[in-house]
């Protein structure tokens, strides 16, 4: 296929985007379960925190976001019935940018003794002097096996362990409401092989469907953050060429450097092109917006996107609407 301007054709993969039925299944029917596992590790993880500050200091400081309340509060509340230690927390409240507060919490010297952050800030967290190696703790915890090798190397910087894996979920989701999929005369289940279908779809979508405001949503720009990145432009390149070689990544791994320029990255960055400014399927206004996440939570929440680039964990993010507003 040819895009409008005659560029190349796209050859982008989806079969790092799709995502198995099984997802909302997890949600919820599994969703108790998969609670139940969660408070288990939480548990550990601050009993092994009160090994490595050690026996003595029978009161513990930890910060977390307020999205992960009913997973922490009953952890914390079994965590001090079996040690007797007392926990106190700092519940960083929902929309305020977590690492931005732990930061601050640091500089004014009430930093916690655990921690929530995302995987990819442990570098920062290490080069600041935020955290320190757990290496020696985690070859006396016999639940350290259960974890995925993939898991455990999350939480690495340098061949050190400095945080532990609580949760993870797929960063690459192509989300759509079916209302406009059916008002555009589009089969459900949806299930495009490329990302030229992709286009087209939301072509459809844009002809039929004149009140969608983003007949394709894909995050972008400094205010989206880590989400431009992990719920965005990444996914485009790790479908756009082989893996071998690190030919889909921003990172040499066997050079150890960064990749400015490849192949795989001026693809991704001709499909942004495309649907932006060629095709103008996504308002680069939104991407300015005081508040870019509660923007896409809208988008989604009234039906004004066709379809929308994201995560998996997104799920809890637009249902219920308590969580939201």
């Amino acid at each position: 296929m040819k895009t409008k301007n005659n560029m190349e054709e796209i050859p982008l993969s989806l079969s790092n985007i799709r995502i198995p039925k099984e997802i909302r299944k997890d949600f919820d029917l599994e969703g108790k379960m998969i609670k139940k596992v969660l408070i288990l590790s939480i548990v550990m993880l601050l009993i092994g925190a009160l090994a490595v500050t050690g026996t003595a200091q029978q009161v513990i400081l930890i910060e977390y976001g307020e999205l992960w309340k009913d997973l922490f509060e009953p952890a914390v509340e079994e965590f001090e019935k079996i040690t007797g230690a007392k926990v106190d927390t700092l519940v960083v409240p929902y929309g305020m940018d977590m690492w931005e507060k732990i930061t601050l919490d640091f500089a004014n010297d009430i930093a916690p003794d655990v921690f929530m952050v995302d995987a990819f800030r442990i570098a920062d967290c290490v080069e600041a002097g935020y955290t320190g190696k757990l290496d020696g703790y985690l070859k006396e915890w016999p639940d350290w096996d259960q974890y995925y090798p993939a898991f455990q190397a999350m939480g690495s910087y340098e061949g050190h362990i400095y945080g532990i894996t609580l949760e993870a979920s797929v960063n690459a989701v192509l989300w759509y409401w079916k209302p406009n999929f059916e008002k555009a005369g589009i089969p459900i289940p949806w299930e495009p092989k490329d990302w030229g279908e992709v286009l087209e779809t939301a072509e459809r979508i844009k002809e039929s469907c004149p009140d969608v405001e983003c007949p394709l949503y894909i995050p972008m720009g400094t205010k989206w953050g880590e989400g431009a990145i992990f719920s965005g432009i990444y996914s485009e390149i790790l479908g756009a060429d082989t893996s071998e070689g690190d030919c889909n990544r921003l990172r040499d791994y066997t050079t150890g450097k960064w990749i400015g320029s490849s192949p795989a990255i001026e693809r991704a960055l001709n499909f942004y092109r495309e649907v932006f400014f060629v095709r103008k399927l996504c308002q680069t206004e939104l991407m300015y917006s005081t508040d870019v996440w509660k923007e896409w939570r809208r988008l989604m929440r009234t039906g004004k996107i066709g379809i929308g680039q994201g995560g998996a964990w997104e799920w809890t993010e637009f249902w219920p609407e308590a969580i939201l507003y």
